[in-house]
């Protein structure tokens, strides 16, 4: 199990800066929890980043804090991630990847004929943490405000 207290940031309080970890809640209040029991097994084999990647390109978007991560859009899409593995590390307890996740966003509009808002999508980033429990496979996905 994970201790520590995360940060739970409501809509419209994300104040990106260095170093700031956000956790996404769902709208309950509740953090979702996420098994990565797959990644898990593979840990220490080549195999191990294709099956994180799949792992999550699997997980329901809800899941995953890409609203949070909105830049130029203003709501994201519910359609295919695709994750890019940027480091990985781990201690006896956890391991800890940083990925990039890329991901569709839309700026919303009133849907009116003459609204000059752009219907499609925009390319979206972001960066998170992802800390699996090496005993249980519990994951806890985090975005990381990235630095201006």
């Amino acid at each position: 199990m994970f201790t520590g207290a995360g940060e739970i940031v409501g809509p419209g309080a994300l104040e990106p800066g260095p170093g700031r970890l956000l956790v996404v809640v769902n709208a309950t209040g509740k953090q979702n929890m996420i098994r990565m029991t797959r990644a898990l097994a593979a840990w220490n084999s080549t195999t191990f980043e294709h099956v994180l990647k799949d792992e999550l390109q699997q997980l329901d978007c809800s899941t995953l804090p890409l609203q949070q991560g909105l830049v130029h859009g203003s709501v994201a899409l519910d359609d295919v991630i695709h994750p890019v593995i940027l480091s990985v590390s781990h201690d006896a307890d956890v391991l800890r990847i940083r990925a990039g996740l890329q991901y569709h966003g839309m700026i919303a509009g009133c849907s009116c004929a003459d609204d000059p808002t752009p219907d499609s999508p925009t390319l979206e980033y972001c960066t998170v943490q992802i800390e699996i429990d090496r005993d249980s496979a519990d994951t806890r996905i985090t975005l990381l405000a990235d630095p201006p």
